[in-house]
Protein backbone atom coordinates (compact mmCIF):
# COMPACT_ATOMS: atom_id res chain seq x y z
CA UNK A 1 0.00 0.00 0.00
CA UNK A 2 1.23 3.49 -0.91
CA UNK A 3 1.88 5.85 1.83
CA UNK A 4 0.63 9.41 1.44
CA UNK A 5 2.86 11.76 3.01
CA UNK A 6 1.09 15.66 2.32
CA UNK A 7 3.41 18.24 2.51
CA UNK A 8 1.51 21.50 3.40
CA UNK A 9 3.13 25.11 2.20
CA UNK A 10 1.51 27.26 4.58
CA UNK A 11 3.58 25.08 6.77
CA UNK A 12 6.52 24.73 5.49
CA UNK A 13 8.53 27.52 7.68
CA UNK A 14 6.83 26.38 10.57
CA UNK A 15 9.38 23.08 10.78
CA UNK A 16 11.94 25.31 11.59
CA UNK A 17 12.74 24.77 15.23
CA UNK A 18 14.77 27.57 17.35
CA UNK A 19 16.79 30.64 15.92
CA UNK A 20 18.06 28.84 12.80
CA UNK A 21 18.26 30.74 9.57
CA UNK A 22 15.29 31.56 8.07
CA UNK A 23 16.52 30.97 4.95
CA UNK A 24 17.49 27.58 5.78
CA UNK A 25 15.19 24.03 5.48
CA UNK A 26 15.91 21.43 8.37
CA UNK A 27 13.36 19.32 8.54
CA UNK A 28 11.58 19.71 4.92
CA UNK A 29 11.30 15.77 3.78
CA UNK A 30 12.26 16.67 0.02
CA UNK A 31 16.31 17.82 -0.52
CA UNK A 32 16.93 19.56 -3.46
CA UNK A 33 19.59 17.89 -5.33
CA UNK A 34 21.53 21.00 -5.71
CA UNK A 35 22.29 24.49 -3.63
CA UNK A 36 23.32 26.42 -6.24
CA UNK A 37 21.81 29.75 -6.61
CA UNK A 38 19.48 30.19 -9.39
CA UNK A 39 20.60 32.55 -11.65
CA UNK A 40 18.66 35.46 -13.11
CA UNK A 41 17.79 34.01 -16.82
CA UNK A 42 17.75 36.91 -20.04
CA UNK A 43 14.84 39.51 -18.67
CA UNK A 44 11.65 38.62 -20.40
CA UNK A 45 12.85 35.66 -22.76
CA UNK A 46 10.86 33.05 -24.34
CA UNK A 47 9.73 29.61 -23.21
CA UNK A 48 11.01 26.88 -25.06
CA UNK A 49 9.03 23.00 -24.65
CA UNK A 50 11.37 21.13 -25.69
CA UNK A 51 12.61 19.05 -22.92
CA UNK A 52 15.86 16.56 -22.63
CA UNK A 53 15.10 15.35 -19.34
CA UNK A 54 18.74 14.73 -18.83
CA UNK A 55 19.57 18.18 -19.17
CA UNK A 56 16.41 20.38 -19.15
CA UNK A 57 12.95 20.40 -18.05
CA UNK A 58 9.82 22.65 -17.49
CA UNK A 59 6.70 22.73 -15.97
CA UNK A 60 5.23 24.12 -19.02
CA UNK A 61 6.06 20.98 -21.98
CA UNK A 62 2.31 20.77 -20.89
CA UNK A 63 1.23 23.68 -21.62
CA UNK A 64 -1.49 23.67 -24.65
CA UNK A 65 0.62 25.74 -27.35
CA UNK A 66 -1.89 29.09 -27.35
CA UNK A 67 -1.61 29.10 -23.28
CA UNK A 68 1.89 28.80 -24.09
CA UNK A 69 2.24 32.08 -26.47
CA UNK A 70 -0.07 34.03 -24.32
CA UNK A 71 2.64 33.22 -21.23
CA UNK A 72 5.04 34.81 -23.85
CA UNK A 73 3.18 38.19 -23.92
CA UNK A 74 2.95 38.06 -19.80
CA UNK A 75 6.85 38.00 -20.24
CA UNK A 76 7.44 40.30 -22.69
CA UNK A 77 4.57 43.19 -20.69
CA UNK A 78 3.84 41.76 -17.51
CA UNK A 79 0.12 41.94 -18.60
CA UNK A 80 -1.90 39.97 -16.26
CA UNK A 81 -4.75 40.36 -18.57
CA UNK A 82 -2.91 37.83 -20.68
CA UNK A 83 -3.80 35.20 -17.57
CA UNK A 84 -7.74 35.97 -17.02
CA UNK A 85 -8.61 32.27 -18.62
CA UNK A 86 -5.51 29.99 -17.02
CA UNK A 87 -6.64 27.63 -14.88
CA UNK A 88 -5.47 27.59 -11.16
CA UNK A 89 -3.37 24.35 -11.54
CA UNK A 90 -1.75 26.49 -14.85
CA UNK A 91 -0.95 29.21 -12.85
CA UNK A 92 0.83 27.10 -10.60
CA UNK A 93 2.91 25.60 -13.06
CA UNK A 94 3.36 29.22 -14.76
CA UNK A 95 4.82 30.36 -11.10
CA UNK A 96 7.32 27.37 -10.81
CA UNK A 97 8.45 28.49 -14.09
CA UNK A 98 9.15 31.86 -13.10
CA UNK A 99 10.87 30.71 -9.67
CA UNK A 100 13.31 29.04 -12.31
CA UNK A 101 13.91 31.47 -13.93
CA UNK A 102 13.92 34.49 -11.08
CA UNK A 103 11.48 36.93 -12.20
CA UNK A 104 10.68 38.14 -9.22
CA UNK A 105 8.98 40.92 -11.04
CA UNK A 106 6.68 38.41 -12.68
CA UNK A 107 6.09 36.28 -9.47
CA UNK A 108 5.38 39.93 -7.21
CA UNK A 109 2.23 39.89 -9.97
CA UNK A 110 1.10 36.60 -9.49
CA UNK A 111 1.37 36.63 -6.02
CA UNK A 112 -1.70 37.93 -3.84
CA UNK A 113 -1.53 41.38 -2.64
CA UNK A 114 -5.02 42.23 -1.25
CA UNK A 115 -3.15 44.99 0.28
CA UNK A 116 -0.41 43.10 2.13
CA UNK A 117 2.32 43.44 -0.57
CA UNK A 118 5.10 45.77 -0.03
CA UNK A 119 7.18 47.96 -3.04
CA UNK A 120 8.59 45.62 -5.88
CA UNK A 121 11.95 46.71 -4.42
CA UNK A 122 11.45 45.22 -1.20
CA UNK A 123 9.46 42.39 -2.31
CA UNK A 124 12.49 41.14 -3.78
CA UNK A 125 14.73 41.00 -1.31
CA UNK A 126 11.98 39.58 1.00
CA UNK A 127 11.87 36.97 -1.21
CA UNK A 128 15.61 36.17 -1.82
CA UNK A 129 15.44 35.74 1.78
CA UNK A 130 12.69 34.45 2.79
CA UNK A 131 11.01 31.96 -0.02
CA UNK A 132 13.40 31.94 -3.29
CA UNK A 133 15.55 28.85 -1.73
CA UNK A 134 12.09 26.71 -0.65
CA UNK A 135 10.14 27.41 -3.67
CA UNK A 136 13.54 26.27 -5.60
CA UNK A 137 13.44 23.02 -3.89
CA UNK A 138 9.97 22.39 -4.34
CA UNK A 139 11.08 23.51 -8.23
CA UNK A 140 13.27 19.89 -7.74
CA UNK A 141 11.58 17.76 -5.90
CA UNK A 142 8.27 17.86 -7.96
CA UNK A 143 9.44 18.52 -11.68
CA UNK A 144 8.63 15.26 -12.25
CA UNK A 145 5.23 15.34 -10.75
CA UNK A 146 2.68 12.10 -11.27
CA UNK A 147 -0.47 15.10 -11.17
CA UNK A 148 -1.63 18.21 -10.45
CA UNK A 149 -5.06 19.34 -9.47
CA UNK A 150 -7.60 21.39 -7.83
CA UNK A 151 -8.45 20.20 -4.10
CA UNK A 152 -12.37 19.96 -4.30
CA UNK A 153 -12.96 19.83 -0.89
CA UNK A 154 -11.06 23.50 -0.54
CA UNK A 155 -12.88 24.99 -3.51
CA UNK A 156 -14.44 28.18 -2.83
CA UNK A 157 -15.78 30.87 -5.44
CA UNK A 158 -12.31 32.90 -5.38
CA UNK A 159 -9.56 30.46 -3.40
CA UNK A 160 -8.72 26.65 -3.45
CA UNK A 161 -5.89 24.81 -2.85
CA UNK A 162 -3.82 22.94 -5.66
CA UNK A 163 -1.79 20.12 -5.20
CA UNK A 164 0.88 18.13 -6.74
CA UNK A 165 1.46 14.50 -6.32
CA UNK A 166 5.06 12.52 -6.84
CA UNK A 167 5.52 8.59 -6.12
CA UNK A 168 8.63 7.83 -4.69
CA UNK A 169 7.86 3.63 -4.87
CA UNK A 170 5.95 3.31 -2.23
CA UNK A 171 5.72 6.49 -1.23
CA UNK A 172 3.19 9.25 -2.31
CA UNK A 173 4.07 12.83 -1.12
CA UNK A 174 1.96 16.21 -2.17
CA UNK A 175 2.24 19.35 -1.92
CA UNK A 176 -0.31 22.03 -1.87
CA UNK A 177 0.08 25.81 -2.92
CA UNK A 178 -3.24 27.99 -1.65
CA UNK A 179 -4.55 30.01 -4.12
CA UNK A 180 -6.82 32.95 -4.54
CA UNK A 181 -8.51 35.26 -7.24
CA UNK A 182 -7.60 38.76 -8.03
CA UNK A 183 -7.72 40.87 -10.76
CA UNK A 184 -9.68 38.14 -12.42
CA UNK A 185 -6.51 35.99 -12.25
CA UNK A 186 -6.05 33.27 -9.92
CA UNK A 187 -2.82 34.37 -7.82
CA UNK A 188 -0.53 32.08 -5.40
CA UNK A 189 -0.97 33.09 -1.42
CA UNK A 190 2.47 32.50 0.21
CA UNK A 191 3.36 36.30 1.39
CA UNK A 192 1.91 35.28 4.69
CA UNK A 193 4.77 33.25 5.03
CA UNK A 194 7.48 35.75 4.47
CA UNK A 195 5.70 37.60 7.07
CA UNK A 196 5.72 34.32 9.98
CA UNK A 197 9.27 33.88 9.23
CA UNK A 198 10.29 37.80 9.31
CA UNK A 199 8.40 37.45 12.96
CA UNK A 200 10.17 34.43 14.34
CA UNK A 201 13.44 36.09 13.13
CA UNK A 202 12.42 38.82 15.00
CA UNK A 203 11.73 37.11 18.05
CA UNK A 204 15.40 35.55 17.56
CA UNK A 205 17.12 38.32 17.47
CA UNK A 206 15.43 39.79 20.81
CA UNK A 207 16.25 36.29 22.13
CA UNK A 208 19.96 36.89 21.34
CA UNK A 209 20.09 40.56 22.53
Amino acid sequence: MKRIVPIMLSSVFLLTTGCTPVNKTNDKEIKSETKDSQKKSDKNSSVNTSVDRKHDFTYLEQLPKDKLETYNQFLEDGNLDHLTDFTPEQIVLLYMNLVLKHETDKIYALTYNNGQLPSLDRFKDEYDHYLSEYLNEDYLAYRFYDSISVDEETRKKDSLVVQIKITYGTTTRVVNYGLKREQNVWKLDLYHLVKDSKKRAKKCEEAGS
